[in-house]
């Protein structure tokens, strides 16, 4: 808390102050008087996590910018001092090693990054070593320079981070300081059967594809994910593509990775149809669940998913032609044999193999709207679709009985006003 939590809400350029309430009843007349929360619908009674990509993929793909992570100007001056009294005019290289007792199948592989690292031009680079801060002491790779204090200090971690020109690591915690705050990164050792490394958790969680060697969409051509095994061949080949690529720090602002393949926007668009899903599981829809909805079907017409959620969203706010549209879309795809992959947990992730709940929705937004021909039409079909659903038979008897009681309702409503016309004529008219 008192090493990361707090001191990291001070690189957030938006952050006007922090405060440390010693109980958690203290927060919620704070609460009730805020106009912004995050996450969205957090109480203290029923704390939400959310800091995982999907949210910033959901914001990408609307065309939002991630703000970028920045230390107080103090600690730029502080690094500064610190790497004037370390270096000359090579170019600054950080390792920071992982080095902890839990999973350990994504600690640094110490020997392969010393072999790696004697082989560098000291003359040229400057390597500064960040210790892991469960073994602060450690010196696994010696003959460096160490940097004890960037472990304890994410202000001044993230500063020397984005003074470097670049940032070598396995992937670990500290990867977000980088990656958030523009700084160049290669980040190594991305898969292996850790439950956080497996290609699974690449696909569903990051939203990457590992076959494909894809990258963050969100982040800078700069800063890049190693894909392979952690050996001197593979780093020294991912280092050399860097140097190539970027000989000297970029002083202009550099592009975006982007969506790099139709499998790497089928994997980010999951992502955010199943965060958007999840969210307004529990919370009102707002404008930014419809946009992302809007942004996945205009990267993917197919997108069955979107549409069937999107038509549910319309429907429930009263827009039953653009709900009806959106099932008829989802119809349409599902009857011409579509069908998707899917990554995702939610029931609104369709692969298209169920038209009958398309149709259901369809005539329950046309009955909704009072266009009773037409739905009990779909409700028909539905029936003939699913013979053995009874239920359907007994809504298409309903709606058909409500039907003849409107008729009813409308012939008897004309025979008074013809008696009523007609007893206004002359009686030598009658």
């Amino acid at each position: 808390m008192r090493n990361v939590v707090i001191p990291a809400c001070w690189l957030l350029p938006s952050c006007n102050g922090v405060s440390w309430l010693p109980s958690r009843d203290e927060i919620s007349p704070i609460l009730e008087n805020a106009e912004h929360v995050f996450p969205r619908g957090y109480t203290p009674q029923r704390p939400i996590n959310d800091y995982l990509r999907a949210g910033q993929t959901s914001a990408y793909l609307r065309g939002e910018k991630l703000t970028q992570l920045q230390e107080p100007p103090e600690y730029t001056q502080m690094v500064s001092s610190f790497l004037a009294n370390k270096m000359k005019s090579q170019k600054l290289i950080t390792v920071t090693i992982r080095d902890a007792p839990y999973d350990d199948q994504r600690n640094t592989n110490l020997s392969e990054w010393s072999i790696f690292l004697r082989k560098l031009d000291p003359e040229e680079y400057k390597v500064i070593i960040i210790p892991d801060t469960f073994n602060l002491w450690s010196r696994g790779i010696k003959g460096f320079d160490y940097c004890e204090i960037a472990s304890l200090n994410i202000l001044f971690r993230t500063a020397l981070y984005r003074q470097a020109y670049l940032n070598m690591l396995v992937a670990q915690g500290p990867c977000p300081a980088a990656f958030h705050s523009g700084s160049p990164i290669l980040v190594f050792g991305p898969v292996n059967t850790d439950v956080a490394s497996t290609k699974k958790w690449w696909q569903k969680i990051e939203s990457l594809e590992p076959d494909e060697h894809n990258q963050y969409a969100m982040f800078k051509v700069n800063q890049r994910i190693a894909w392979g095994q952690e050996t001197v061949e593979n780093i020294e080949e991912e280092f050399n593509k860097f140097i190539n690529d970027f000989s000297e720090i970029p002083k202009q602002p550099l592009e975006e990775h982007g969506i790099q393949s139709k499998r790497h926007s089928q994997l980010m668009c999951e992502a955010a149809l199943e965060y958007t899903a999840e969210k307004i599981k529990f919370h009102q829809v707002i404008q930014e669940d419809i946009d992302t909805l809007e942004a996945i079907i205009k990267l993917d017409e197919k997108f069955i998913g979107a549409k069937h959620l999107l038509g549910m969203i319309a429907s429930n706010m009263g827009q039953y032609e653009t709900a009806v549209q959106l099932f008829d879309n989802c119809i349409e795809l599902s009857n011409g044999g579509y069908r998707r992959e899917i990554i995702g947990r939610v029931q609104f992730q369709s692969d298209g193999s169920n038209p009958i709940e398309y149709r259901l929705l369809k005539a329950e937004a046309l009955e909704k709207a009072n266009n009773l021909e037409m739905a009990l039409q779909e409700y028909l079909k539905i029936r003939e679709m699913d013979r053995e659903n009874c239920g359907m038979s007994e809504k298409v008897l309903e709606l058909d009985e409500k039907l003849k009681m409107i008729r009813k309702g409308c012939m008897f409503h004309d025979l008074n006003l013809v008696c009523f016309r007609m007893s206004n004529y002359p009686k030598c008219l009658r």
